[in-house]
């Protein structure tokens, strides 16, 4: 059984932010996380809106590509029209990947491939590795089915399914253009249209 002040549940941009912040405060932090790397499968939403990714300078290294209007779709609810809503699509794993550098940075310890198997009610975060820590803290921030909020009794069971359609713009200049010198190509859902 191993020591730390903080044990972060979960390395996705709550948890490594998380984790940067408790390090950078001088706290030793241990950060655990089921995937075998940042970001990677994608599971959550890669959206950011113009209005926060013009705080945050980092967003910079991981964005995809910017946006101008989002429909989103829950479930059997009509769709929620937005025509302008400037933002960006991120390159998630990339992002995560950032954020999880920068808590190491700060000294946290971060560790990938390790499942919590449970945290008993004294605390202590056990590994399926074999591996415990004991922790003054636990942040949870190991999603919809965290482990940490069936400790204390609250885990999220109640999912919902959305869908997010964004509406990019490129605009298409020299060779790229093939002929469309002055035109966009407006691309929704897949589809191409080209207009002037």
């Amino acid at each position: 059984m191993e020591r730390a002040d903080v044990v972060v549940l979960g390395l996705g941009p709550a948890g490594a932010s998380a984790a940067a912040e408790a390090a950078r405060r001088g706290c030793r932090v241990v950060a655990l996380d089921r995937k075998r790397e940042p970001g990677l499968p994608v599971q959550c939403a890669e959206f950011v809106p113009g209005m926060i990714g013009v705080e945050i300078e980092r967003l910079a290294h991981a964005v995809r590509q910017p946006i101008e209007a989002m429909h989103t779709y829950v479930e059997g609810d009509p769709p929620d029209v937005q025509a302008r809503f400037p933002g960006f699509m991120l390159d998630r794993a990339r992002f995560d990947a950032m954020l999880v550098a920068e808590a190491a940075r700060r000294g946290a310890h971060c560790m990938f491939g390790r499942r919590v198997r449970r945290i008993t009610n004294a605390g202590r975060v056990e590994v399926s590795d074999g591996s415990a820590w004991d922790a003054a803290v636990i942040i949870g921030a190991d999603g919809p089915r965290s482990v940490a909020g069936g400790a204390i009794g609250q885990e999220n069971k109640a999912l919902v399914e959305t869908r997010q359609i964004a509406r990019v713009v490129m605009w298409l200049c020299g060779d790229a253009a093939a002929g469309l010198s002055g035109h966009h190509v407006v691309l929704e859902g897949g589809d191409a249209e080209v207009t002037e």
